[in-house]
């Protein structure tokens, strides 16, 4: 029987991304971020997520795209890579891709 591979997608401008389910710890509204002397400009800041301090890294800076205001629809990604928790501001919807098809179909 074969395995769907599952991913949570996400937009940065006009791309959609997908990253494995099994690495996305949760996705939250955007909290206060504590912003971080000396930081990488990707480096939005810091949040607290239950006592963790997570570094929230904007990624449509790491593509050099064009900042965007914040609203409601925004969300953080909380993801974990080689054991560390790590933000990516922009959750969009779960979908489900088949490994040998590359193709991904909404959930």
């Amino acid at each position: 029987m074969e395995k769907d591979l599952q991913v949570v997608g996400f937009r940065i401008g006009n791309e959609t991304y997908g990253v494995r389910i099994a690495a996305v710890r949760e996705i939250v509204r955007v909290p206060e971020i504590t912003s971080v002397p000396s930081a990488p400009d990707l480096i939005e800041g810091v949040i607290n997520l239950r006592g963790k301090i997570i570094p929230v890294m904007d990624l449509r800076k790491r593509f050099g795209l064009t900042e965007i205001q914040n609203d409601k629809r925004n969300r953080i990604l909380v993801v974990e890579l080689n054991n560390k928790l790590r933000s990516k501001p922009r959750a969009a919807s779960l979908r489900k891709a088949n490994p040998d098809t590359s193709q991904a179909s909404a959930n």
